[in-house]
């Protein structure tokens, strides 16, 4: 492989990183991260 394949896969992988960053911090995505942040603190159903 040359230095442009390298630099090809660079590039796909950092835009996938940053589109990924980006979903999980959205903000539509908020109500669903502060119920999975209560989810240690309440009690058992069982």
């Amino acid at each position: 492989m040359n230095i442009g394949t390298y630099t090809t896969y660079l590039i796909v992988l950092a835009i996938a990183f940053i589109g990924l960053v980006a979903w999980v911090f959205n903000k539509k995505r908020k109500s669903r991260w502060e119920h999975d942040g209560e989810i240690p603190f309440e009690e058992d159903k069982s």
